[in-house]
């Protein structure tokens, strides 16, 4: 079963690619849509770094399965205060705002981010409680 499309953070992919199972994503989604600032952390950033991953993410692009999304204005400035209420950086907080604009399922690696977009309302205004142990 092909699900319809994901927005992923950074960390899956370069995970994915560099152990050369960035097709799974393929396979599993119509379509992997990824932030302006998602693409500079892997793509531009990589290649920079001369990183293999990062190859592997561009031929995604060029074939088009792996796509950039442009992040509305208004979104923007959310993923901003977001980013600075709940500590994340600006490309994790884009990306959990542009998977719920999309009403997309959101592909992410990190505890906190993945927590955040749990939150049952929908509503990120309202700092989630996390148990000691983690």
């Amino acid at each position: 079963m092909i699900l319809p499309s994901v927005v992923s953070d950074a960390g899956p992919l370069i995970h994915l690619a560099q152990i050369g199972k960035l097709s799974i994503l393929r396979k599993l989604f119509c379509t992997v849509l990824i932030s302006q600032q998602v693409k500079i952390e892997v793509y531009d950033e990589g290649l920079k770094l001369g990183c293999a991953d990062a190859e592997a993410v561009g031929v995604a692009l060029k074939e088009g399965w792996i796509k950039i999304e442009a992040t509305p204005k208004r979104l923007t400035e959310s993923a901003k205060k977001l980013s600075r209420n709940e500590n994340i950086s600006w490309a994790d907080a884009e990306t959990l705002l542009l998977a719920v604009h999309k009403k997309a399922e959101l592909l992410v690696d990190e505890r906190m981010l993945s927590n955040l977009a749990l939150m049952k309302d929908g509503s990120l205004s309202q700092r989630p409680t996390y148990p000691e142990s983690q």
